[in-house]
């Protein structure tokens, strides 16, 4: 199994690379160049002969360290400069840390992640349905409405086009 490890600074960044295998990857938001971290990403990808590659985000909140999967993350949202992953099928499962909303946009887009307004993030994966004004978000049980800002629905809508267009393929 390949581990690829988001961590959101450098400091978090030697915290995990000294602890989990050297085989794993780690990419830095803010600091690496999203589409260079990317390549690398997909070169080790294609030189990897394990089956199993799980992207992971390493979030640190005071003091404390979490681990989750990339893929179950339904939406972020901040509120007073405080980041919050909303989990899937768990409404009450939310992980925090300090980041910013520009950076996180940045580094998830290649992950299928879009920003869909001033405070908020989804994982294009979720989205069951979406209007020019809102958007509905579908994870198990739990069903969210989010609100698409005027100055992001042209990125929404191109987007939805991309993800139809692969799914129609």
């Amino acid at each position: 199994m390949l581990n690829i490890l988001i961590c959101l600074s450098a400091e978090n960044q030697r915290r995990i690379e000294d602890e989990f295998s050297k085989e794993d990857f780690t990419i830095r938001f803010g600091y690496d160049n999203s589409r260079e971290a990317m390549e690398l990403v997909l070169s080790k990808l294609i030189n990897s002969d394990r089956e199993e590659i799980h992207v992971k985000l390493v979030l640190y909140y005071c003091g404390e360290r979490e681990i989750i999967d990339l893929d179950r993350v339904t939406y972020i949202q901040i509120k007073k400069r405080i980041v919050r992953f909303f989990v899937d099928e768990q409404e009450n499962s939310i992980h925090q840390t300090y980041a910013t909303l520009k950076d996180l946009e940045r580094g998830l887009r290649d992950f299928g992640f879009i920003r869909v307004n001033k405070s908020q993030i989804v994982s294009v994966k979720y989205i069951e349905s979406y209007t020019s004004e809102f958007m509905r978000l579908k994870a198990g049980k739990i069903t969210k409405y989010i609100r698409i800002g005027r100055r992001f629905k042209r990125n929404v809508t191109e987007m939805m086009r991309r993800k139809t267009m692969i799914q129609a393929s």
